[in-house]
């Protein structure tokens, strides 16, 4: 945006531009947990003694517990050989109430519920996960990376886990580990948005907008009532350079789309009155000056760190 921009004629007030704004990463808040069901142990079974030279029968492998989040992949999840917990019971027990704790926001008791499940079984991938989450709402990314480095290890066909990863990457300021992480999960599953966003705002933070614009492209085709969307493309479209005219009223489309989806988006009328800003002074015409005033008094009204 040109700087110190001044209204068409003297009567107009003297526009102050507002400090740059760089959007915070969208990350997918947690859904609905479905509570383990109870297990019941398996009855001894009495083996059958075969005639010589009978091949044994071929046993139908126990299916692997529920885990606490259904992700659809682009690739089917194998099926684990190990056979089920029979000496740890209440690792469901412990597991669920690290769930209801995330539920009530009381992140640092499911922090110590989850730890106490990967005790009872260290190769519980859910357990890591779920501790990973809480450690990331505490704000301690460090460790949620290393949980999920190890949910991965222990099951490497779950997207959100690298997905989840990419965004701790991202908030520990390193993006192209972002990146990688973001492109694995987009790999296993392409219909995520998003993944597709969440990526395409770490494009953006390293000023790859033209890059980031086709990220939303693709998270928009896959969930077009989301006003982020919307909002984070055209705010790639308002920073991508030449042509600034087109890509300001680009923007502005965007922008428009944001305020249809989310009325009370106070970034969408903030950014939206910088691109009309922008317009009025490619063409120095009063409709884009007030339709700029406009934007910015609902923007101040809406949040008052843009007044």
């Amino acid at each position: 945006m040109n700087a110190g921009c001044t209204a068409p004629d003297s009567a107009a007030p003297t526009y102050t531009p507002y400090p740059t704004y760089t959007p915070l990463p969208t990350h997918t808040p947690h859904p609905t947990i479905t509570p383990h069901p109870t297990i019941t142990p398996h009855p001894t079974i009495t083996p059958t003694i075969l005639p010589t030279n009978t091949p044994l029968p071929t046993s139908t492998p126990k299916p692997t517990p529920t885990a606490r989040v259904i992700i659809v992949t682009a690739t089917p999840i194998p099926t684990s050989t190990k056979p089920l917990p029979t000496s740890t019971p209440n690792i469901y027990a412990r597991l669920n109430r690290g769930n209801d704790y995330v539920d009530k926001g009381n992140y640092e008791k499911a922090v110590l519920e989850y730890t106490k499940a990967i005790k009872l079984e260290p190769d519980n991938w859910d357990a890591y996960w779920g501790r990973a989450s809480s450690y990331s709402e505490l704000g301690n990314y460090e460790n949620a990376i290393s949980d999920l480095d190890q949910a991965i290890q222990l099951n490497p066909e779950h997207s959100v886990s690298y997905n989840d990863r990419g965004y701790y990457y991202r908030m520990l300021g390193d993006d192209n580990r972002a990146l990688e992480d973001y492109s694995e999960a987009l790999k296993l599953n392409p219909s995520s948005a998003v993944s597709w966003s969440n990526r395409g705002q770490t494009y953006h933070a390293i000023g790859e907008y033209r890059t980031a614009i086709l990220d939303y492209d693709a998270a928009i085709s896959i969930d077009s009532e989301n006003a982020d969307h919307y909002l984070n493309r055209g705010i790639s479209k308002s920073w991508s350079g030449v042509p600034y005219f087109e890509n300001h009223e680009a923007a502005i489309v965007d922008f428009t789309k944001a305020i249809e989806l989310d009325p009370l988006n106070a970034v969408a009328y903030y950014f939206r009155g910088n691109s009309y800003d922008w317009l009025m002074d490619l063409e120095g015409d009063m409709e884009h000056y007030h339709a700029m005033v406009a934007d910015n008094k609902r923007a101040c009204n809406l949040r008052s760190s843009y007044c």
